[in-house]
């Protein structure tokens, strides 16, 4: 049985975000009209338990105690936004013991000396305390570092940073996993030309058990994305597809590369069909709403689409806080200033463009600019 998080509103009108097993989300949605829930939404799709071992292998964090980790807080963090705002959230979990170190070392100090030896193990636990806690957040930050670097394609940056990571586990043993670091590395080397050390690093981690096939595949199609050759990236995210568990992203990510990488409009489309009768979870459908804004362009219904994107992107806050978000965030606001350029509303598109152009020019996305300025153009 899979494990879903989702929010609705309970049979006794309360809000509430919760967990729920089930075989699948049809089932798990089932069940829940069963008990009476109204305005379900899932947080979490039929990949989530996948996505969650390939992330957690090899960083000595152990299975979170669900007593703990409540569905609440789950959900919570989807909406965190940025760095300053996880090292916060991370300290308020550990505030208690700052505070109770903090109150011992000032009544310490109002004391004065002569100080006992109580008072020298507050002032010596102070600081060691404070070395765990940068011990524990270093990762995060890290990571959230590599992954901003991934999004602006600032590959000396991102390297710079993943052998930072590196030298971290070797010094903390927990960390960043190898896994992830080797996909972030791969994808940088074939940005730059090295295709074939990127595809060799990242053969290390096939058939690894804590990475399922469709997973890797994905992973493998970005690789051959940030080279240039599309239609390899398309080719395997379809095989990607077709192995998964059954559940709608990774046919929205076909869809996805379809429209972006070859203009298709109906194999887009047809991608999009596979999604009918199955249940859409909330991140999912903000993607997949992008999308359609995304096909209604090249099909030049551009009012429906403006109205897709903005949908789309209002869904799509949820995952303001992931950097990851920021390409598509872009990629969707420049489908919606071709859409308003071609309508004759220019200006509001040249203002939405100059907010997105440093981010597409810096991930090479020429096509796209070029689409814009002659939609403004035109």
């Amino acid at each position: 049985m899979k494990v879903f998080l989702f929010s609705a509103t309970a049979p006794d009108g309360r809000k509430v975000h919760e967990r729920i097993e089930a075989a699948g989300l049809d089932q798990a949605r089932y069940t829940l009209e069963i008990r009476r829930y109204r305005d379900i939404e899932f947080l979490t799709d039929e990949n989530a338990a996948d996505i969650q071992r390939s992330a957690t292998a090899g960083t000595g964090v152990p299975e979170a105690d669900p007593e703990v980790w409540t569905a609440e807080s789950e959900a919570e963090s989807h909406r965190r936004q940025g760095v300053a705002v996880k090292i916060w959230w991370a300290f308020k979990q550990h505030s208690l013991i700052f505070g109770v170190l903090a109150l011992a070392n000032l009544l310490s100090w109002r004391s004065g000396p002569p100080f006992g030896w109580l008072d020298w193990l507050g002032f010596a636990a102070t600081p060691l305390y404070g070395l765990v806690f940068v011990k524990l957040v270093t990762p995060m930050i890290l990571f959230q570092l590599i992954l901003e670097a991934a999004v602006w394609h600032d590959w000396k940056k991102l390297r710079r940073l993943i052998g930072g990571a590196r030298w971290l586990r070797k010094v903390t043993v927990t960390g960043i996993p190898e896994l992830e670091l080797d996909i972030r590395e791969a994808t940088a080397l074939a940005a730059g030309g090295r295709l074939d050390e990127g595809l060799a690093l990242m053969e290390r981690h096939r058939g690894r058990a804590e990475l399922a096939e469709y997973l890797f595949l994905s992973r493998l199609s970005g690789l051959y994305d940030v080279a240039g050759q599309y239609d390899r990236a398309l080719a395997l995210m379809e095989e990607s597809a077709a192995k998964g568990p059954g559940g709608v992203s990774e046919w929205i990510d076909v869809a996805m590369v379809r429209i972006r990488r070859k203009h298709d409009a109906a194999g887009a489309r047809v991608a999009l069909e596979r999604l009918t009768d199955k249940e859409v979870p909330a991140l999912a459908q903000a993607v997949r709403l992008i999308v359609e804004g995304l096909i209604l362009v090249e099909e030049r219904d551009h009012e429906r689409a403006v109205e897709y994107f903005r949908a789309g992107l209002e869904k799509l806050q949820v995952a303001a806080g992931n950097p990851l978000a920021l390409a598509l965030f872009a990629e969707a606001r420049a489908g919606t200033v071709i859409a308003l350029a071609r309508l004759g509303r220019k200006e509001a598109a040249r203002k939405i463009l100059a907010g997105e152009r440093p981010l597409l020019e810096a991930r090479k996305e020429t096509d796209l600019l070029a689409r814009c300025d002659a939609a403004l153009a035109g």
